[in-house]
């Protein structure tokens, strides 16, 4: 089970390669959704992009493993 906060509930992780970041293209992006007592919730989402992991670069494609 994916418990991001740690709270019991499963979470959801979802990729978007092709998201574009601030400053460039294609850089990526993967979403945590919170799970709740009623299922998932946006409320808390956390979005991560590669600038998260210190490599912001354009057509870096983050979450294209989870985008299968």
């Amino acid at each position: 089970m994916l418990d991001t906060d740690k709270d019991g509930k499963a979470d959801l992780a979802a990729g978007a390669p092709g998201e574009d970041g601030t400053s460039l293209k294609d850089t990526g992006a993967v979403w945590a959704l919170r799970g709740a007592a009623g299922g998932l919730t946006t409320t808390g989402a956390v979005s991560y992009g590669p600038g998260a992991l210190g490599a912001p670069e354009a057509g870096a494609g983050l979450g294209s493993g989870f985008a299968h």
